[in-house]
């Protein structure tokens, strides 16, 4: 149109897929890739006013889809002389309803979940979780948490979504007055991780942490007995006799009890395992008990070092070449040495 000397008063385009107009019209829906890149294309150079439907039965295109034999194809075909309608007024023209992109279409990308949190007052720990996109709350301690720690399928990705919910949760109680943009720091990756773990402890250890409230020892029935927890600052920790030891650091001589069949447990050792370059079973639970003691925790290390898909693939047995059968002239008896030998002399040979 830029380059046509004629004057054009407008451009009006055509599709018989109902579905193309709706994406095309969308206003509310989010799609897949690459039908935001095909629309946003579609958009820059046209307007969804622009676009209408043309009814299967009225569409030229289809004859050369279909199949159309020469001889129907006269000067009078409308594959040359264009549909019908478009030579008789504009009113008259298809005028079909565009309705809105159904929700179960498959190009419609799945709607991200907003949580709302609620904290305590004395440690930001928290609480529970409302999903917005039911109307059912979430009234037990942990539950929300729970439910955000089976949905993440790696440690760090865990740890930082509860280091921002933290904050944001820091900045809700002091009014709005504490900075909330910037990058996460160690401390606040550390708090995170506590308030996982504490949310893990009460609902794997529930008996232990009320006996260890009330001033009590755990119980000996307790599968924590012989590791004599202590519970700091709502924190389950081995007791151990290694309180002088100088030369360790108080994670290392009193590491956080975990649960061995926890996702969170499981995302933890995989975490550990990765961070020391896929190493054996030893060398990652060394690392993991500098901080963590995981009950049973050397079965776990070991299922999940066997669960490696980069461990299996580079540990993997290679494959033996089976060798082929014996020619038949190898296999015959009495026949003098060399009887099927060829001897091949490459040159030129410096000889003396």
């Amino acid at each position: 149109m830029d380059e046509l000397t004629y004057k054009i008063s407008g451009a009006t385009f055509w599709t018989d897929s109902q579905t193309t107009l709706q994406y095309i019209k969308n206003e509310s829906k989010r799609f897949q890739m690459y039908v935001v890149n095909r629309v946003v294309e579609i958009r820059e150079v046209t307007t969804p006013d622009q676009w209408r439907h043309c009814p299967g039965r009225m569409n030229p295109a289809d004859d050369a889809s279909r199949g159309l034999k020469p001889q129907k194809l006269s000067t009078q075909h409308r594959w040359r002389r264009g549909p019908e309608f478009l030579w008789e007024p504009e009113d008259r023209w298809p005028n079909a309803v565009v309705e809105e992109v159904p929700e179960n279409d498959p190009e419609v990308r799945a709607s991200t979940n907003v949580h709302q949190i609620s904290v305590k007052q004395n440690d930001c720990d928290v609480n529970s979780i409302t999903d917005t996109n039911s109307d059912d709350t979430l009234p037990n301690e942990g539950r929300g948490l729970k439910e955000l720690v089976e949905n993440c399928s790696s440690w760090s990705t865990l740890q930082r979504l509860v280091a921002w919910i933290v904050r944001f949760c820091h900045w809700i109680m002091s009014k709005r007055a504490a900075h909330v943009t910037g990058s996460l720091t160690l401390q606040e990756l550390n708090h995170a991780t506590h308030v996982i773990f504490r949310s893990v402890q009460n609902e794997c250890f529930t008996e232990d942490v009320k006996e260890l409230n009330k001033n009590k020892e755990v119980k000996k029935s307790s599968k924590l007995a012989n590791l004599r927890p202590m519970l700091l600052f709502g924190t389950l920790r081995v007791g151990g006799r290694l309180q002088e030891a100088a030369a360790l650091s108080w994670d290392e001589k009193h590491p956080m009890i975990l649960p061995k069949g926890h996702h969170a447990s499981q995302l933890l050792v995989r975490h550990y395992h990765e961070s020391a370059a896929h190493s054996g079973r030893e060398q990652t639970l060394c690392k993991l008990r500098r901080m963590f003691w995981i009950v049973a925790g050397r079965s776990l290390v070991k299922g999940t070092i066997s669960n490696c898909v980069k461990c299996r693939r580079l540990n993997a047995k290679p494959a033996e070449q089976v060798m082929g059968p014996l020619p038949r002239a190898r296999l015959e008896v009495y026949r003098p040495p060399f009887t099927f030998t060829g001897v091949g002399l490459f040159g030129p040979l410096t000889v003396k």
